[in-house]
């Protein structure tokens, strides 16, 4: 009983920005385990329609959070730094487990990648805010699109081209297998590691600024 009889100690300015902070991470999470968590639907246009909803509510959170928020808060909320580190996991798994050939793993990389393409293709708020060297990202963007040169179409074409689909067409996956050959053969020079190294020193550069 004498507990309830102490007042009540204030909450911090940092302390309160740290919850808000959580409360949109948990909530941002929720939606994203709801839409890995749905049956596979014959009508596109409702995943297509569901991932724009989720966009316009991730957007609309990420906006709640203030600019004077700490340097891994700032991060927390960054989509464009965060939408870049799922592309470095997704490139470090083609090095490392060779995915051709999955095709869950090919959506979640159109979805990662179509992520990527809205902050650089359209007025995006978030880059006013973000801590990323958007002119580095955007050469790296560049260079993964149009892997690999003097093709027909390239990794990007089929990235954008295909994210709505239930299927992949071959040539798609046969470049996800260059890639990891080519990283076992040529190594620190290969595409893929200048790739995951690129996206790397951004990431780190954006935390420490």
């Amino acid at each position: 009983m004498d507990d309830l009889n102490k007042p009540v100690r204030p909450i911090k300015a940092d302390e309160d920005e740290k919850l808000k902070v959580q409360r949109i991470e948990n909530y941002k999470q929720y939606a994203d385990n709801v839409y890995r968590s749905l049956p596979e639907e014959n009508d596109k246009s409702k995943r297509r329609f569901f991932i724009a909803c989720l966009g316009i509510v991730r957007k609309f959170f990420n906006n709640l959070i203030p600019e004077a928020a700490g340097s891994s808060g700032v991060l927390s909320v960054d989509t464009i730094w965060q939408d870049l580190k799922a592309i470095r996991i997704l490139l470090t798994k083609i090095r490392d487990e060779d995915p051709a050939d999955d095709p869950k793993f090919a959506e979640k990389f159109s979805d990662a990648w179509r992520r990527i393409l809205d902050h650089f293709l359209h007025q995006d708020n978030q880059k006013k805010a973000s801590k990323v060297d958007l002119k580095k990202a955007k050469k790296l963007i560049q260079a993964i699109n149009h892997y690999p040169e003097g093709e027909m179409h390239s990794l990007g074409f089929y990235l954008k081209k295909y994210g709505d689909e239930d299927w992949y067409p071959v040539p798609f996956f046969k470049i996800l297998k260059q890639l990891h050959e080519e990283y076992f053969t040529i190594g620190k020079n290969s595409a893929l590691d200048l790739w995951i190294c690129s996206i790397s020193e951004i990431l780190d550069t954006a935390a420490r600024s």
